[in-house]
């Protein structure tokens, strides 16, 4: 019985042993992988932010695995740059907050240094001028404490540009001349190029347009030389600026049409959308008025600048939270490690066979497996989640954009020809008329719009008695035509705020055709529901009809937004027309879809 008892001790050791050597392989194997994806990370995550996060999204679940906090730490911060350039402030603060966390929990003062100076380009950008100079001054005073003269620069150059937005421009410019100071001693081209650009936006501002020229020249140059193309898309749009200034209309349109073409290749929306802007605003200049309308349509679809306020305050939600979270953390952390002493003690007075020992390893490790495999889960779950959040604002951003962006632009550019009408005493009345009701047309999207996001979930009923209304105010000035709408809701089920609004905007378009296009003297319409239909619209009118092929050829923009959302929304779209035999539009949802869950 003893020899059974040693023997079997001795096996328990071996098998340890192999499980050991097992781990350490595997976990050597994933150490090299996660380095190198780091690696392509840092490579790309500056100048190709969309190509760059799937690798970092793979990196951060690896780091995660193998309790790599300065590889979380990093990769958090080259993420936030990336959601910065792409547009997303809100989530790219969220993910500057989890690197300096992870960074200031190592002490590490340079980490600590760069992401402050990320989160202050932030806050500049926002326009939350305070906060950024106070950003810059921490990643100055650490950068100092360690001697990172790059990062001292940086932290320089940037506090300049606050200062300039401050309208300091003494300031702004001794600023950027101890920061070009220090990119000479270390021989950094790049940092140089940006205190070139910096100075020369300095002299722009004080009309001195030779010295303007030089610097920015200057800065044009060294970035051409390192194949920057981000920073030399920005090159060239201040140099259309300045030419645009001194009157060279031409030179200033050549400049802004390269800096949106590289905009659009490193699709950075912020660039893209001034690009835009600024080439509206010389087309105007030179008379080009339909170009200008143009651009400034394109630039309002890219983002709508009514958010701005909203984004500044949604940022300082999301610090306070960041603070308050930081605290419970901490007395968290002591609490545990009073506890795990506490462990400690105890478990030093109890002794235990060698077998017993080893059985009880086993099962601690095979818990460590399924406690690391839950982490796992739970993050992939997480990602999912955010990701679904976040393809559904961008479904609610589009919309807004997509109509109210292009009605603005619509009554903002008719409202300058309306005003040079009026200083040569010769203006057009059905224009105002125009801006008049579009502008109407533009407030009643938005209160839709605030309809489906004000509401968690909004029942068929509610929808139905809103598109009533809706139609009542349509048909006000119609005549011709007999409407009717009746009910049947069997099954009063609810609809989230994006499948509402967009079922809205079909049920829109649909109405809109028969009472505009189609000559009808009787339009009726159906809302139902039922055990196997969650939802179901039927619009019918005997008007004209059209011929579907037809319509296809010449790119019937209403038709394709209708198919395009409720695909989008999994629901079932049905057009039934032809040539003066009228027209019947059916849009359902199945009760077992989940689309849009």
């Amino acid at each position: 019985m003893c020899k059974l008892i040693k023997y079997g001790l001795v096996l328990l050791w071996l098998l340890g042993g192999l499980s050991v050597h097992a781990n350490a392989a595997i976990q050597t194997n994933d150490a090299l992988k996660l380095q190198r994806l780091k690696k392509e990370v840092s490579e790309h995550y500056f100048s190709n932010g969309k190509q760059a996060m799937g690798t970092a999204d793979e990196a951060i679940l690896l780091a995660y695995k193998l309790k790599d906090s300065i590889a979380l730490a990093d990769l958090f911060k080259m993420y936030g740059v990336m959601l910065y350039f792409g547009g997303d402030h809100q989530k790219a603060l969220e993910y500057y907050l989890k690197s300096l966390n992870f960074f200031k929990a190592k002490r590490d003062l340079k980490g600590c240094a760069g992401v402050y100076n990320e989160m202050g380009t932030l806050y500049k950008k926002s326009n939350r001028l305070n906060e950024a100079q106070a950003m810059f001054d921490n990643s100055f005073q650490l950068s100092s404490q360690i001697k990172d003269t790059s990062c001292m620069a940086s932290a320089l150059n940037n506090g300049g540009i606050v200062f300039e937005m401050h309208n300091d421009l003494n300031a702004a410019l001794n600023s950027y001349n101890k920061a070009l100071k220090l990119y000479v001693q270390i021989i950094d081209s790049i940092g140089q190029s940006y205190c070139f650009e910096n100075i020369g936006g300095i002299y722009l501002m004080q009309k001195n347009f030779g010295l303007a020229e030089q610097f920015l020249l200057k800065s044009l140059t060294y970035r051409i030389a390192k194949k920057m193309d981000q920073p030399i898309a920005f090159s060239y749009l201040y140099l259309g600026d300045l030419y645009q200034q001194k009157g060279g209309y031409l030179k200033a349109i050549s400049m802004y049409e390269k800096a949106l073409k590289l905009s659009k290749t490193l699709q950075y929306p912020d660039l893209q959308q001034r690009a835009y802007y600024a080439l509206a605003g010389v087309n105007k200049q030179v008379g080009a008025f339909e170009k200008a309308l143009v651009y400034y349509t394109k630039a309002t679809s890219i983002k709508d600048s009514l958010f701005s306020a909203m984004r500044s305050q949604q940022l300082t939600e999301i610090q306070t939270k960041y603070e308050v979270e930081n605290k419970v953390q901490e007395n968290t952390l002591l609490k545990q490690k009073l506890e795990l002493e506490g462990q400690r003690a105890s478990n030093r007075n109890l002794i235990l066979l060698v077998f017993l020992i080893s059985l009880f390893l086993l099962v601690i490790g095979g818990l460590f497996y399924y406690k690391r495999r839950q982490i796992e889960l739970e993050l992939q779950t997480n990602t999912k989640i955010q990701n679904a959040e976040q393809e559904q604002r961008l479904r609610i951003s589009h919309d807004l954009h997509d109509h109210v962006g292009a009605q603005l632009s619509y009554v903002v550019s008719n409202l300058d020809i309306a005003n040079a009408e009026f200083r040569k005493q010769h203006y057009d009345s059905k224009r105002l008329m125009s801006v008049t009701e579009m502008s109407k047309q533009a407030i009643l999207t938005l209160r839709e719009t605030v309809w489906a996001l004000s509401n968690e979930a909004i029942s068929i009923e509610a929808f139905s008695d809103k598109f009533k209304a809706y139609v009542q105010k349509m048909s006000e000035f119609s005549t011709d035509a007999e409407i009717t709408i009746v009910d049947q809701i069997e099954r009063n089920e609810t609809l989230p705020p994006n499948v509402a609004l967009h079922l809205f905007r079909i049920c829109q378009e649909a109405f809109s055709n028969a009472l505009k296009h189609a000559q009808a003297t009787k339009i009726s319409i159906v809302f139902s529901s039922s055990k196997t239909m969650l939802f179901q619209y039927k619009i019918h009118d005997n008007g004209i009809g059209f011929d579907t092929d037809e319509a296809r050829k010449k790119g019937h923009y209403g038709l394709q937004n209708m198919q395009y959302r409720a695909a989008e929304i999994g629901a079932n779209y049905n057009l039934q027309t032809s040539v003066q035999s009228g027209t019947e539009i059916l849009i359902s949802i199945q009760a077992k879809n989940t689309t849009y869950a």
